[in-house]
């Protein structure tokens, strides 16, 4: 096996930003937040003005830096008033930016300035546990971290970012539903380490409990009762909040496994993964292969806000998959994909594209002598009756006929509308009404020619587990 040390050294000095990076950035937000600060006192509010975030806490990766600046206003302020002004004095500091408005639990500014993401983002100032907004505790949390993570800590936080992202798994919003900036300061902060929290991460659990400050020492069940999570952080600075609340359970199992895959056979791809794509030779050649059938519903933009778009996609998949299993067809698995700005698409990889001409139709006990009749009457000789009922055990029984046999026909019937009938969204459903194809295995290849960002997740689709691995050696 591997030696572990090497490969944790290679992957944090290309993760660990260097003093220039360091100045640049501490320049950078020292200026922004002067001007906001310049900007409240023109408005005579009492608003204080704080640098939150992986920067402030000295957790971010080397070239991603983004610069959370928050505006605390007191806690008798309305909540229309809050979002309003917050907005207003977010647009005006960052206007030579092109600011814009983005959403969480309530609006806030962000901007791209120098290459760095900037938000600006308000929130109440009031002690801990009398919380107003979700954004409130994000002073306690760079506090907390600040006053426990060392040098070291810190280095350690970003192995694990480095990790979670390179295997698809770092981010809390609702496309990655992943591992937050704080759940993973959190993790180290119980674990000591990177290597240490793979070692517990291999050994966990269903509801597994973790929590730092021992709220709920000795009465982790009453944690299990009050939390419904696959896993369980107890908020360092909120007992009554689970850090792990947006991850979700494939990635959670997705993290256990990649932990145990780690220690098992460590690797640097681990941290360097081989980006994947899939030309239209790969496509012919994979589906030849795997004799499954793969189904892309493609469509263009949703118009809606980032988290909204992932969140009614994924509801959209769910409601096409159940219908399509409804309808017969054994769906191995589906994913969704947009590059938010002019395509979305739906993958479904089957067993079949083509349901056979006869579905049986499982009808009533012959104990039931009316509904029997019933049945017989209405299957008995009927146009889409393939044979007569028979009897199989104690029920009737009956070959009909399908109207619909192959999967993209039955897409597009269950498209009718957009889908909405069925349960797509309507955001998602007023996209596909605008247009959109049905391509069935190969007859997807303009896809890939069209996007090479549909080329690569429908590469990491077809190549399941684990993505660091390079899946189908399709890397380019």
């Amino acid at each position: 096996m591997r030696a572990i040390a090497p490969i944790l050294e290679e992957a944090l000095s290309a993760l660990r930003p260097d003093g220039a990076e360091e100045e640049r950035i501490a320049k950078l937000a020292e200026g922004l937040r002067g001007r906001l600060e310049e900007e409240v006192r023109k408005r005579g509010l009492d608003v204080e003005v704080r640098l939150e975030g992986s920067v402030a806490k000295g957790t971010w990766i080397k070239g991603e830096a983004d610069l959370d600046i928050f505006l605390r206003f007191p806690k008798g302020v309305g909540r229309e008033e809050f979002r309003a002004v917050a907005l207003e004095i977010g647009k005006e500091v960052l206007r030579e930016y092109g600011p814009y408005e983005r959403y969480s639990e309530h609006p806030y500014v962000e901007a791209v300035v120098d290459g760095v993401v900037v938000d600006v983002v308000p929130c109440y100032r009031v002690e801990p546990g009398e919380w107003i907004s979700s954004t409130d505790r994000t002073p306690y949390h760079t506090q907390y971290v600040i006053e426990r993570l060392g040098g070291r800590g810190r280095d350690e936080v970003r192995l694990l970012k480095g990790f979670l992202k390179a295997n698809g798994l770092y981010g809390a919003d609702a496309k990655v539903r992943g591992f937050s900036g704080m759940l993973c300061e959190t993790l180290i902060l119980n674990y000591g380490s990177f290597t240490s929290l793979l070692e517990g991460a291999a050994a966990w659990g269903r509801k597994e409990v973790i929590d730092v400050e021992g709220h709920y020492s000795g009465r982790e069940e009453e944690a299990k009762e009050l939390f419904e999570d696959p896993l369980i952080v107890i908020d360092p600075v909120d007992r009554e909040r689970n850090l792990a609340s947006a991850l979700s359970e494939e990635n959670l199992w997705k993290f256990v496994a990649l932990a145990r895959e780690f220690l098992r056979e460590p690797s640097r791809d681990f941290f360097f993964p081989r980006e994947v794509a899939i030309g239209p030779r790969e496509l012919r050649a994979e589906i030849a292969r795997r004799g499954t059938c793969l189904a892309i519903l493609a469509f263009g933009r949703i118009d809606a806000v980032v988290d909204v778009v992932w969140s009614q996609l994924r509801k959209s998949e769910a409601a096409l998959r159940r219908a399509l299993e409804e309808m017969g067809y054994k769906v191995y698995r589906s994913s969704a994909w947009t590059d938010g700005v002019s395509m979305s698409a739906i993958a479904f990889e089957l067993e079949a594209g083509e349901l056979p001409p006869v579905e049986l139709h499982l009808g009533p006990p012959v104990l039931r002598r009316a509904d029997s009749e019933r049945f017989l009457v209405k299957h008995r000789g009927a146009g889409d009756t393939a044979c007569d009922p028979w009897i199989m055990g104690d029920r009737w029984a009956v070959g009909k006929l399908r109207r619909i046999r192959r999967v993209e026909d039955a897409l597009e019937e269950l498209l009718r509308g957009g889908g909405a009938a069925l349960g797509v969204p309507r955001r998602v459903a007023d996209a596909i009404g605008r247009g959109h194809e049905v391509l069935v295995n190969d007859r997807a290849s303009p896809l890939l020619e069209r996007s090479r960002g549909f080329a690569k997740f429908l590469a990491e689709f077809l190549s399941g587990w684990p993505m660091a691995r390079g899946g189908l050696g399709l890397e380019r």
